[in-house]
């Protein structure tokens, strides 16, 4: 969900739901697993074949009841 929230003095663009939460919770996945991007199995699915990726090592968050895989973003050196 996406809108915009407060009240007559202040409102804010904001974004809400599990997407989110999963996103922000797999960015903070990259500092412990030593990655500059992470992508989820939805996200790599999505992106086919146009990047290279390495398969991280399955990762319990906060919210979700088993791990989450996730996938690092190479470097290409073309």
């Amino acid at each position: 969900m996406a809108g915009l929230v407060g009240s007559d003095e202040l409102v804010e663009f904001t974004v809400m739901g599990d997407a989110v939460n999963v996103a922000s919770r797999v960015e903070g996945l990259t500092r412990r697993l030593d990655a500059d991007i992470l992508v989820t199995a939805e996200v790599r699915e999505r992106i086919g074949d146009r990047y290279a990726l390495g398969e991280m090592p399955p990762a319990p968050i906060r919210g979700k009841s088993g791990p989450v895989l996730t996938w690092a973003v190479l470097p290409s050196f073309a």
